[in-house]
């Protein structure tokens, strides 16, 4: 009788190939852990300060009265025109509020970051809220006669939304640049009826906020490290957890397939592509805006790919706030001295002065807009229908042509 027990050859391969899956499913799982496994982020540790503006400011919206009879704060367009003793009676309901406010201005201010990917920001609702309250009093104290006051009051809404871009994500930017808006329109309804001690007040006062202002790349070095720690937070999480949001989130195509992306890549390689995009996008938004665009770098992750237009109308927002604010403070030094001042750049048009036209006497003042052509004052008019129609405040977007002409599409 035969003692041989060695193994037939379809033995031995049902032996290798039960070897061989193993390891490979444990290798598969060895590399997956490697390219998911991110170094540790180190956040920043910024010390509040105390007090913190940001805190005043929501106690100041905790004070706030919007509407008091037939007056409010922020009315529709059908209820503009309310009586001036109501809206008298508003503002001194408002009184409180506004002095929290002003309180707030003279404190430093820091947006608190958890950098959580589901952390959310109501104080900026509420800090544009102030901002229309500020707009209110200064037409209302305009309206009185206490055109000083008006111009402070409209100037506190400019200081405001400079004030709470410090420290936050882009939003913050963003919610300031619309507090600076309410604020320059109202400032621009009275400045015909300021005495001269008041413009140069004002003057100096928008000057100084101008060294005050936080940089949009700073902005951006916020949103690089909370996208950073979002890569991370994924990493942490489930794939049920993660699917649903997705299939019931409002996606559309291209939208849809980027957001699986961001679930599939592997989180070393995201967080890599990540910080080189950052780095480059930084320089970038340092650099005088450009109208194509190309200022900006192409993203390399899906996370970016997904924000870049939103990236690019930053830009372009950031850029355009800066130019009518300085055709603000501009037309305030036409008004004291009668001469254009140099030193007020035109950000659209690579950072040179902005444009001068006198005729007799009348003068047109203007930026060469976002195209970057100077149309030798041609205010330009907004493809968007609903803009275009306006007869003041015909503000242009990133891709329309003509100059920006202060006091015509600005404001």
């Amino acid at each position: 009788m035969s003692t041989d027990k060695r193994f037939t050859r379809s033995e031995r391969a049902l032996i290798a190939v039960g070897i061989l899956i193993p390891s490979l499913v444990l290798a598969g799982v060895a590399i997956n852990a490697r390219l998911n496994d991110v170094p540790p982020l180190a956040l920043p540790q910024h010390a509040m300060p105390v007090p913190n503006a940001h805190d005043t400011l929501r106690v100041a919206k905790t004070l706030l009265v919007s509407k008091l009879a037939e007056a409010e704060l922020s009315p529709r367009d059908d209820k503009k025109e309310q009586p001036l003793e109501t809206r008298k009676a508003l503002l001194m309901a408002n009184e409180k509020a506004l002095a929290t406010v002003r309180e707030a201005l003279t404190q430093e201010y820091r947006q608190p970051m958890t950098y959580d990917i589901n952390q959310n920001f109501p104080e900026y609702a509420e800090q544009r809220e102030l901002a229309r309250m500020l707009s209110f009093a200064s037409h209302t104290y305009a309206d009185l006669g206490n055109y000083s006051e008006a111009a402070r009051c409209a100037t506190d809404a400019i200081a405001l939304g400079v004030k709470i871009a410090r420290g936050g994500p882009l939003i913050g930017e963003l919610v300031g640049i619309a507090c600076e808006a309410i604020g320059r329109k109202a400032l621009a309804d009275c400045k015909e009826k300021l005495d001269t001690p008041t413009l140069k007040t004002t003057l100096e006062r928008l000057d100084a906020l101008e060294q005050e202002r936080w940089p949009l790349s700073e902005t951006m070095e916020v949103e690089h490290l909370w996208s950073q720690k979002t890569i991370r937070d994924l990493s942490q999480r489930n794939l049920s957890e993660i699917l649903p949001a997705i299939g019931a989130g409002d996606w559309e195509g291209q939208n849809r397939w980027l957001a699986l992306r961001i679930l599939f890549t592997p989180k070393r390689l995201a967080a890599g592509n990540n910080d080189r995009y950052y780095t480059k996008l930084i320089v970038a938004v340092k650099q005088p805006y450009r109208k194509d665009g190309v200022s900006l770098p192409e993203p390399t992750d899906a996370i970016n790919e997904m924000l870049l237009p939103v990236f690019a109308q930053a830009h372009f927002t950031e850029a355009k706030n800066r130019t009518e604010m300085n055709l603000l403070r501009a037309q305030i030094t036409l008004r004291l001295t009668g001469t254009p001042d140099p030193r007020f750049t035109d950000p659209f048009g690579q950072d040179q002065p902005l444009r001068y036209k006198k005729d007799g006497a009348k003068y047109t003042l203007y930026s060469v807009g976002p195209d970057g052509d100077d149309d030798g004052g041609r205010a330009g008019v907004p493809r968007e229908i609903a803009l275009a129609k306006r007869e003041r405040g015909r503000t242009l977007n990133a891709d329309d042509e003509g100059d920006l002409v202060a006091g015509i599409n600005t404001y």
